[in-house]
Parts: C-alpha cells; structure tokens; sequence
C-alpha cells in the first residue's frame, strides 16, 4: 500500500505542475494576441493616416492647378487689355473719342522749349571721347593693384 501512495502522490504532484503551466500558456497566449492587436490597431491607425494624408496632397494638387489655370487666365486677360489696338477699340467706341487730325504740341515757355532742344541735342551728339572713355578706365584699372587683407 505504500507503494500505491508513492505513486499517487507521484501523479499528484505531476498534475499540480501542470495546472500552473496550463495556466501560464493560456495567459501568455492572451498576452501575445493582446500585442497582435495592439500592432494591427497601430498599424490601421497608421495606414489610415496615411490614407488621409495621401487624399488631402491629392486636393492640394488640384487646388493648385485649378488657381495656375486660373491665373494664366487672368494673365492672359491683362495682356488683352493692355494692349493698344484693344485701348484704342475702347476709347474710339466706348468713350466717343475721336482720333486727332493733328497733333499739336504746346510749350508754356520759351525757356523750357529751348532746355528741350538743348537736352535732345546733347542726347543725338555722342562724341568718340564718349565711346573710348570706357574701355580706357577698364585699362586703368587693370593695371592698379590693391593691397587688402585675406581674411
């Protein structure tokens, strides 16, 4: 009968060290489906940012083609209505004006007209002095030499 003790108390204690190992694999298998989730969730959550993120370049790009459109547009309208042809197709038609049949200048007084001849004059005489005077002060210059520090 001793026997029998000894081996009962054999099993017993067999199964005493298996009911904690049952229980440390059910609770390690919880804890490593617990992380699984924990890193799909994180991972959806990422990826839906992402997604988002993705959606709001994609609105961006069209917002800014549609206003380069626009302002081509806009540009192209300036150019139109800058031009002459289409300033003197508005004043002819739309404002009644007419075209002059000569044009007259006026000049308040004497002086003034005689300081706007003497300034064109000056402008139309260009002496060769004018045109050599350059390249003889980039000559000069070439061949002065200054000292300076290499800091």
């Amino acid at each position: 009968m001793i026997i029998r003790n000894n081996s009962s108390n054999s099993n017993n204690s067999a199964n005493y060290d298996k009911k904690p190992t049952l229980k440390k694999n059910i609770l390690f298998t919880i804890m490593i489906i617990a992380i699984f989730l924990i890193i799909t969730i994180i991972y959806i959550s990422l990826y839906v940012q992402v997604s988002d993120r993705n959606f709001r370049i994609e609105q961006l790009k069209e917002e800014k083609r549609r206003i380069e459109s626009e302002r081509s547009q806009i540009e192209l309208e300036i150019a139109r209505n800058r031009s002459i042809k289409r300033i003197e197709d508005i004043a002819l038609n739309e404002l009644d004006m007419e075209r002059p049949d000569n044009v007259e200048y006026i000049f308040l007084n004497d002086e003034s007209q005689q300081d706007y001849d003497k300034q064109e004059q000056a402008e139309a005489e260009v002496s060769l002095s004018d045109y050599l005077a350059k390249p003889i002060n980039w000559l000069r210059h070439l061949t002065t030499v200054e000292a300076g520090d290499f800091d």
